[in-house]
Formats: C-alpha cells, sequence, structure tokens
C-alpha cells in the first residue's frame, strides 16, 4: 500500500513526489509492498528508532515484518541538517531505504538483490523533475540504520531472502511555495 499525505508541502512535497513515483513504477513487477514517505527518529527505551507517522498521534516502527506486509516496505530517513545559500530552496541528504523479502518480490532461484537495487535506481535516474540526484548506495541493517536502535530486527544479517538497502542522494526542495 502507498501511504500518502493529503497535502504535502516542503521536503514532504518532494519526497511524496518520489515515492508515488517509484511506488507505481516497481508495482507491477514487485507487487504491492508498503512504501511511506519520511520517517521521524523517535526516542524509545533503548535508543532512536525510524518510526512512520500514521494519523491521530499514531507512530509506526518503519522497520520490515512480514505480518505487516511479506513482500517490504520503503521509507525516507533525511539528515538532520538541512543547508540553503537563499533561505528559500534547501538541500538535504535523504536515504530512501527499502527492507524486502526477495522471494515475495523477484521470485527467482537465485539471490536478486542487485536486480532490485537495479532497478529502483534506473527509475531515480529518470524522475522527471530531478530534485533527487543519486550519490550512493548502502546495504546492511548496520550501516543503512547507524545511529539508531536495530536490536530487535531480524535482518541484521541480511541473509538470503531478506535484504535491505538504501539508495542515498542529494534532495532539494522548497519550504515553501516558489514565487515567480
Amino acid at each position: 500500500m502507498n501511504y500518502l499525505l493529503s497535502n504535502p508541502i516542503g521536503i514532504d512535497k518532494e519526497i511524496q513526489s518520489i515515492q508515488k513515483y517509484l511506488y507505481d513504477g516497481l508495482v507491477d513487477s514487485w507487487g504491492k509492498i508498503d512504501a511511506h514517505g519520511r520517517a521521524y527518529k523517535n526516542r524509545k527505551e533503548l535508543g532512536f528508532v525510524p518510526e512512520v507517522f500514521l494519523g491521530n498521534n499514531e507512530y509506526k516502527n518503519a522497520y520490515y515484518s512480514d505480518s505487516d506486509n511479506k513482500k517490504g516496505i520503503m521509507f525516507f530517513l533525511e539528515n538532520q541538517d538541512h543547508n540553503t545559500d537563499d533561505g528559500f530552496k534547501f538541500k538535504v541528504r535523504v536515504k530512501i531505504c527499502f527492507m524486502l523479502n526477495l522471494d515475495e518480490v523477484v521470485c527467482d532461484e537465485e539471490r536478486r538483490d542487485v536486480a532490485v537495487q537495479n532497478d529502483v535506481v534506473g527509475l531515480l535516474n529518470e524522475h522527471p523533475t530531478n530534485q533527487f540526484q543519486v550519490t550512493g548506495l548502502e546495504k546492511g541493517v548496520r550501516n543503512i540504520f547507524n545511529g539508531y536502535e536495530y536490536g530487535n530486527i531480524e535482518l541484521e544479517t541480511d541473509m538470503h531472502p531478506l535484504h535491505s538497502f538504501a539508495i542515498i542522494g542529494d534532495l532539494e526542495y522548497y519550504l515553501t511555495e516558489k514565487c515567480n
């Protein structure tokens, strides 16, 4: 399911544009993964956890759970530093995180981790607005979620059929609507 905001602004507007584009581009070949926008770095008892906002003051842990969706999940993590030269256009480092069950997404006898990464990068490089510039790729829970508590998730070893990766890039956005 693609979880969308009703009236996104600022960074959420650009993230939602990418979220919709990726979801629409991947759903035919991967099936319906859970797609969320920006995850929040919320403090819990043992440390910080990425959580997606569900509405009505309710958050949900963003980590993959096969009880929620067997195929997988996608969400965005933002760096906490947003830079600007003019006070209008901002730039921030963003990770587009994927936690997938490869057996559910790409039915094949072989491990197709590089194939799913290629699917995402290929779509991002073709995105019409081009507000997101790919700068890297991270693999493995420890790398992707550095600075977060992840001890209770089963994907730490990243063994087949599970695969976690993040596409890293610089996202440009306007905090408010641009005036002509």
